[in-house]
């Protein structure tokens, strides 16, 4: 009887140590729950700390680089020019002043003093008239070197190789649509260049009419002999008839004075 009642008290012991184990377990686990849940709650809390992005840098529009492109700057006078687009007035300025200069003659370098023209207006078969020229230029170069010389002649044409006299050589270069033929010469002093050449004769019913241009010299002089008893010369240049001769049923005129160009006119 005794050994069944300390059984039974021995057992209610055992389980009361187990109900109060168990009981600080579940008391230790809502103590770490709680303590989790707040830790959870204030990092929720906290705003999330993140860094910017860097703003975009803003750039100016600017205008597309077209060949070509132009626009309108004022230079030292005030007055608008134009120049390319994103180019530097000055420099632009400077440069064309430079293209100027190096196509323009060297006019300071040569100087021509004598052109002489002697022509014959000649008929060729098929009816087409030509003035037959036999030229002779005296120029003098103020330099040993290369000059470039444009002689114009443009509306002419060389028959024979033109002959050179003087020191260093004299070559043709090109035939210029603005400044008709360019020459080469070289060699310090005077020179003297011959050369026979025909131009066109424009024929409008019983008008003839022909147009040259030359180079500027110091003296020059046009002897023309046309196949006909009398001739009515007419000038709309500079020049000025000299003399009119008649020998041999052929007339024989003289131009002098003019400049850069001859234009006359006759009728038959």
């Amino acid at each position: 009887m005794l050994s069944a009642a300390y059984s039974a008290q021995k057992y209610q012991s055992q389980a009361s140590r187990f109900c109060v184990s168990l009981l600080r377990a579940c008391l230790l686990l809502l103590l770490a729950a709680g303590n989790f849940q707040a830790i959870l709650s204030a990092q929720s809390t906290e705003p999330l700390q993140v860094s910017p992005a860097p703003a975009p840098v803003k750039t100016l529009p600017t205008k597309p680089a077209i060949k070509g492109d132009i626009i309108y700057m004022p230079n030292k006078l005030g007055e608008l020019v134009p120049v390319p687009f994103n180019a530097d007035l000055e420099k632009y300025l400077d440069f064309l002043n430079k293209e100027v200069e190096k196509d323009a003659p060297q006019t300071n370098l040569f100087s021509i003093n004598t052109l002489k023209l002697d022509g014959v207006v000649t008929r060729e078969a098929n009816g087409d008239e030509f003035l037959e020229l036999k030229t002779v230029i005296e120029l003098n170069l103020l330099t040993p070197d290369w000059v470039e010389i444009p002689l114009r002649f443009l509306e002419a044409s060389v028959l024979d190789n033109p002959v050179h006299i003087g020191p260093g050589e004299v070559v043709f270069k090109e035939r210029d649509r603005t400044q008709g033929q360019i020459w080469y010469a070289k060699g310090e002093g005077p020179h003297t260049l011959s050369m026979t050449m025909v131009v066109p004769i424009r024929k409008q019913f019983s008008l003839r009419r022909v147009q040259l241009m030359v180079p500027e010299a110091l003296r020059n002089e046009l002897n023309i002999e046309f196949p006909h008893n009398k001739i009515a010369l007419k000038t709309t240049d500079e020049s000025k008839v000299l003399n009119n001769q008649v020998l041999n049923n052929k007339t024989r005129v003289a131009l002098v004075g003019f400049t850069d160009r001859l234009d006359f006119n006759w009728t038959v």
